[in-house]
């Protein structure tokens, strides 16, 4: 019986290593991130602590995130699992991908070939000084 509960004790244990719940945006991913080059160039993003702001073709969005799932990537990695409620009452999550050996870049899971870099708040269409 003891060998049992050890091995589950042990897979909740290793579950619970590989990935974070956060209620807020670890500030390693916080800023303004954009892309300048491929399909996406021109496009944007910020992450706050507690919100999501997305350039959409000529404007933008704003969201309120729910919580930030981390987990462990491959050759250092942390994959940021962003989860925001939409404005019809839906979930919907942006999935960054972010290694401290770069800090200043973030690969979008839809865009992964892509890098996006750190900007300047004053670049992004919500930002009025």
């Amino acid at each position: 019986m003891k060998r049992w509960m050890i091995a589950v004790l042990a897979a909740i244990a290793a579950t619970a290593a590989c990935s974070q719940k956060l209620d807020t945006v670890p500030p390693e991913i916080r800023g303004v991130w954009m892309v300048g080059s491929g399909p996406h160039a021109g496009r944007a993003f910020e992450l706050t602590d507690k919100q999501i702001f997305l350039s959409i073709g000529e404007g933008f969005e704003i969201h309120r995130i729910r919580e930030v799932v981390v987990a462990a990537g491959s050759d250092g990695e942390r994959e940021y699992s962003v989860h925001y409620r939409l404005t019809d009452g839906g979930l919907d999550a942006l999935r960054i991908y972010h290694s401290a050996a770069s800090p200043d870049e973030v690969r979008v899971h839809n865009t992964s070939n892509t890098p996006w870099h750190r900007a300047d708040r004053d670049d992004t269409p919500w930002w009025t000084p």
